[in-house]
């Protein structure tokens, strides 16, 4: 295993760790997002994780890929594990 990935891997595992903390929050976000999805006020959502180490206006963020995520797929455990700097485009069934 690369640096990178372990890191990725570590990152993921502490993410696990604070979901008991966090779960009510990240439950509204899974509500809102399947909500929006399911009442057709937009047939795809975006989401990016990117942890900053520089201004909001200053930094560069490079895109690593893009992933579709159909409705079904979207969880908590999703949101939790979700890699940083990845375009997560959320697809409703329609």
């Amino acid at each position: 295993m690369n640096e990178q990935t372990a890191s990725i891997a570590r990152r993921h595992e502490a993410r696990e760790r604070e979901a008991v903390a966090i779960t009510p929050e990240i439950d509204a976000w899974v509500d809102f997002l399947q909500t929006v999805l399911r009442s057709g006020a937009a047939s795809r959502v975006g989401v990016l994780v990117h942890f900053y180490s520089g201004t909001l206006t200053g930094e560069r963020i490079s895109i690593i890929r893009r992933d579709e995520v159909a409705l079904p797929e979207l969880t908590l455990r999703l949101l939790l594990t979700m890699d940083d700097d990845v375009l997560y485009e959320l697809l409703s069934a329609r």
